[in-house]
């Protein structure tokens, strides 16, 4: 037999990128820019709760909650700021080098360079025709402004008028934290957590039990009709979920549960979803483990809760996660299910600062939401990655 030798040198090596080797820079620039752009409606809600209702729909928005004061006599006043002037010189335009009083309304800053923030401009509309503006740059010299000042004398509140320069108004932060108290004062607010607390354990646990048992009979035992047994539960995903209320409802009505924890709890204990996912993952363990335990005497049970539970923990928590955020921020089923306050759970509770007879409290609905999802930032801080976990496997084959 001869001897086959091979040149390793003229073979051509292909030289691929190992995932996650080498991931340019803009990859990661963009992921940031995303994330920032979807925290910004969570960043809003805050600086909002934090807000006297008079700062909730000012022009241009304020994201820190502030004030005006002076300092008077070496102590701080504070102060409402009704009208400010300017002083100003034109330095570009057909006014050039001329001098006049014009209202701040009328000056507006640009950047000189969109790339350049940081080179603002000040500019004023010297056109008599507002259809077809003209912009000239001038230099601001001085600015006066005009105060309301409130101050309490034998017990009657009133106001004084005094005109000041701008650089002698300054700016403070205030954040109204009462907000978050009064969110508690003004509405049962902690028993609608405590609702949502209890009903979401409850769903969630009764969920995961009832999903893995279904899971394990579809994926580990034999019995006639399975497949099709299992198809038919799966075609019940396919029914919109507004189209199963008022069966559900008229269901709970007959049995004398409308208003209840009974009610609110066992309609969501039990998923399709949750039992699918189940089944693909446990259709991935080794049926070898299994048939090692029924040489050893197990039965159908103990292989369940000392085999497959224990080698299923990722797709436990996943859809522990899963459960616990839907069951905690439902808002459809408990508003139908729910008569009386004290029953309401969170996201209904909520609804009570909308359509007041003095208006949607904005202040206060978003204070109260960002303590409604506390316990979710919390959770998922600490989960995220059973959430990719849980995308993998929508893909799983059995």
């Amino acid at each position: 037999m001869s001897d086959n030798k091979v040149d390793l040198s003229k073979i051509k090596v292909l030289n691929r990128k190992k995932p996650g080797e080498k991931v340019s820079v803009g990859y990661y620039i963009l992921l940031t820019l995303v994330a920032c752009f979807m925290i910004v409606p969570l960043l809003w809600m805050i600086s909002t709760s934090l807000k006297n209702p008079a700062d909730v729909f000012v022009y241009p928005p304020k994201w820190i909650p502030d004030y005006n004061y002076i300092i008077e006599d070496g102590n701080k006043v504070e102060v409402n700021v009704i009208n400010e002037v300017y002083e100003i010189k034109y330095i570009s335009g057909a006014l050039k080098g001329t001098k006049s009083t014009v209202p701040k309304g009328n000056i507006d800053v640009e950047w000189r360079r969109w790339w350049t923030p940081w080179d603002k401009v000040n500019l004023v509309n010297t056109s008599k025709n507002k259809k077809f503006p003209r912009w000239d740059e001038v230099e601001i010299l001085s600015g006066v402004a005009t105060l309301d000042i409130l101050f309490v004398k034998d017990g009657v509140t009133n106001f004084r008028t005094k005109e000041v320069s701008v650089d002698k108004v300054f700016k403070g932060v205030r954040p109204v934290w009462k907000n978050y108290s009064k969110v508690i004062e003004v509405m049962p607010f902690l028993r609608f957590y405590w609702n949502s607390f209890i009903v979401s354990v409850l769903i969630t646990f009764g969920q995961v039990l009832t999903s893995a048992m279904a899971a394990y009979s579809f994926s580990r035992l034999n019995f006639p009709g399975r497949d099709k047994l299992f198809l038919g539960y799966l075609a019940t995903m396919m029914i919109p979920y507004a189209v199963v209320l008022v069966p559900v409802y008229i269901l709970m009505n007959w049995l004398n549960w409308v208003d209840t924890f009974r009610a609110l709890i066992i309609p969501g204990m039990f998923s399709a979803y949750g039992t699918f996912m189940l089944r693909q993952f446990f259709m991935t363990i080794p049926v070898d483990l299994e048939d090692a335990a029924k040489i050893d005497g197990c039965n159908f049970l103990r292989i369940f809760w000392n085999i497959i539970l224990p080698l299923s923990k990722p797709a436990l928590a996943t859809l522990t996660v899963f459960t616990l955020l839907g069951s905690w921020m439902s808002f459809m089923w408990p508003l139908i299910v729910t008569n009386s306050v004290s029953m309401k759970t969170l996201p209904v509770g909520l609804a009570y600062f909308q359509d007041t007879g003095f208006g949607t409290q904005y202040e206060l609905l978003m204070a109260g939401a960002f303590m409604a999802i506390i316990p979710l930032v919390i959770m998922f801080v600490f989960t995220q990655r059973f959430f990719v976990e849980g995308i993998k496997m929508q893909g799983l084959k059995g």
